[in-house]
């Protein structure tokens, strides 16, 4: 049978090119802009600023740490000059002290001057090394709580970046959702 000179195959043809030519276009389409490659694009940079802004925060945490450590090191280098400095001018003083008690006796000095002078020295000599036992102790801290506050800005940054992973692969499910083959464009 034929149409206006057109025979039945012929109109198959055409109506099957058609069918044909619709599937492709779906298929073809589907590999257009549908917004999966934008989103791909966008999850990773919000995972790239996320790891640079954990790692700035990281890096900033250990300068403040190394800054605090360099101040608690100047307090003890301040602290045991002073120390030491105090130390010297009370010996010097129970030197002086001796001197002048013996010249205005007017002859040596007895067993009970000489034994004051030297527990007043045993004294100074306590003071001295418990001041720099309390200066030694205050910057062993400071270097403890350094590593400690080094470990948490670490497992901050680790904790950060999983966490970005974590959003980075949200993101690219959601892409894969959203994106569209050319078999489902073309079949769906």
């Amino acid at each position: 049978m034929s149409v206006v000179g057109i025979s039945a195959g012929t109109v198959a043809a055409i109506g099957v090119g058609i069918t044909a030519g619709k599937m492709l276009y779906g298929g073809f389409s589907a590999l257009g802009d549908n917004g999966a490659g934008e989103m791909r694009e966008a999850g990773q940079d919000v995972f790239d600023n996320m790891s640079r802004i954990a790692g700035d925060s990281q890096s900033l945490s250990y300068k403040q740490t190394d800054n605090a450590i360099q101040r608690a090191g100047d307090v003890r280098a301040s602290g045991a000059k002073t120390v030491g400095f105090g130390a010297r001018k009370s010996m010097t003083n129970l030197v002086q002290t001796g001197k002048s008690t013996t010249s205005q006796q007017g002859f040596a000095s007895d067993k009970g001057t000489q034994a004051r002078q030297e527990s007043s020295a045993t004294q100074v000599q306590g003071q001295y090394q418990n001041q720099m036992k309390t200066l030694s102790d205050s910057y062993s801290f400071s270097q403890k709580s350094a590593e400690v506050a080094k470990n948490a800005a670490d497992i901050t940054y680790e904790k950060d970046i999983a966490s970005a992973q974590k959003e980075l692969n949200y993101t690219l499910a959601q892409a894969d959702e959203t994106d569209v083959g050319f078999f489902e464009g073309m079949f769906g």
